[in-house]
């Protein structure tokens, strides 16, 4: 009897081809391994109705060098220069012209003006009319940080503008030249239109690290003392 279970066990397995602790998959070495399919190169179309995957050299890729996002029709941005400066800036040209500097240096581009006043200039020389469109302006991380509404003494800014052109943040305390009310108007100390650095005439300075009206309008110094400036871009 015995003999005649162990007889039909060993016939069974010869037909199902697996022992009874065989796992995974059969490796006959006399089954033959299925052939590869045939090869489609990746311009021939498709013949299956589906899409083809995305060709690698179309996928856009960043063009930039790695640095700050450049302003484009939806933002702008600005930043407070790593470089303090005595009220003999130039005028207001001059101070312009510290900004795009500053911002060339730091592969930013664009066109850039400095938020600064000069009450004895005349008209045109309030800062925010000097700082053209309509924004909004953002730190050169990308962070939002200035709306239009901003320019006009609207509170507070939506971050403080301590980044300076290399995205370095600067110190909270850090004074900056702006002679410039909270409305955007200009006040009265304005180091003899940016031209003086003499210690008897003063300069009004906004704080870096503000976000309420003491980011454009603190206190006011002397002109032989140095502070930084706000830059915009245009």
């Amino acid at each position: 009897m015995l003999a005649v279970l162990a007889a039909g066990a060993g016939a069974c397995n010869a037909l199902t081809g697996v022992s009874a602790f065989e796992v995974g998959e059969p490796t006959d070495p006399d089954v033959p391994d299925a052939a590869p399919g045939p090869q489609r190169d990746a311009e021939t179309p498709r013949t299956d109705g589906r899409a083809p995957p995305p060709d690698a050299t179309t996928v856009p890729t960043d063009a930039g060098d790695g640095g700050a996002p450049e302003g484009g029709p939806g933002f702008k941005r600005v930043f407070v220069t790593s470089t303090t400066f005595q009220g003999s800036l130039g005028g207001l040209a001059g101070a312009d012209s510290l900004c795009t500097g500053l911002a060339a240096q730091a592969s930013l581009g664009g066109a850039w003006v400095a938020w600064l006043s000069s009450k004895s200039v005349g008209a045109g020389s309030n800062a925010r009319d000097r700082v053209t469109g309509t924004g909004p302006w953002r730190l050169v991380d990308g962070t939002p940080a200035v709306q239009r509404a901003n320019l006009q003494g609207a509170l507070p800014l939506q971050a403080a503008i301590r980044m300076n052109e290399l995205g370095a943040m600067v110190p909270a305390n850090t004074p900056v030249w702006t002679a410039t009310r909270i409305n955007g108007l200009a006040d009265d100390n304005d180091c003899t239109a940016w031209s003086s650095a003499q210690f008897a005439v003063a300069g009004s300075v906004g704080a870096a690290g503000s976000t309420n009206s003491g980011w454009t309008s603190d206190d006011k110094g002397s002109c032989s003392d140095v502070a930084a400036l706000y830059c915009f871009e245009q």
